[in-house]
């Protein structure tokens, strides 16, 4: 529930649709870019 917080979803089933296609590692890769910057 907090992510659905986070984001703004008043729904559960919102926050599900919209982020369960994102892997672990989806989700790291775009972590490390926020914190470190793009690597190209």
């Amino acid at each position: 529930m907090q992510l659905a917080e986070t984001v703004g979803h008043t729904a559960l089933a919102l926050t599900q649709q919209v982020y369960s296609p994102v892997s672990p590692s989806d989700a790291y890769d775009a972590m490390a870019e926020l914190l470190i910057g793009r690597r190209d």
